[in-house]
């Protein structure tokens, strides 16, 4: 009983949130599944910060096309 109280107070990991573009000059921060290895070349990193690299731009302003909704940016800093 005791450690079925421990493990419903254990804190559960914070949802994943993506910065998400729907359409031009429409983007939106939502809450995505945590990622989970899928093949045996997978590696999941933990992001210390992300940011928009500029080619993420020109779908943003119109001028590429696209189809969403995407996730935006690419450029990222991990932890080691």
């Amino acid at each position: 009983m005791e450690s079925e109280l421990r493990n419903s107070k254990r804190k559960r990991a914070p949802a994943l949130r993506a910065t998400i573009m729907h359409a031009p000059g429409d983007v939106r921060v939502e809450e995505r599944d945590n990622p989970t290895i899928q093949q045996p070349t997978d590696a999941i990193i933990k992001l210390v910060a992300a940011c928009v690299c500029g080619s993420d731009l020109w779908p943003y302003r119109g001028a590429d096309s696209f189809n969403g909704p995407v996730p935006m940016g690419h450029e990222v800093l991990q932890r080691p």
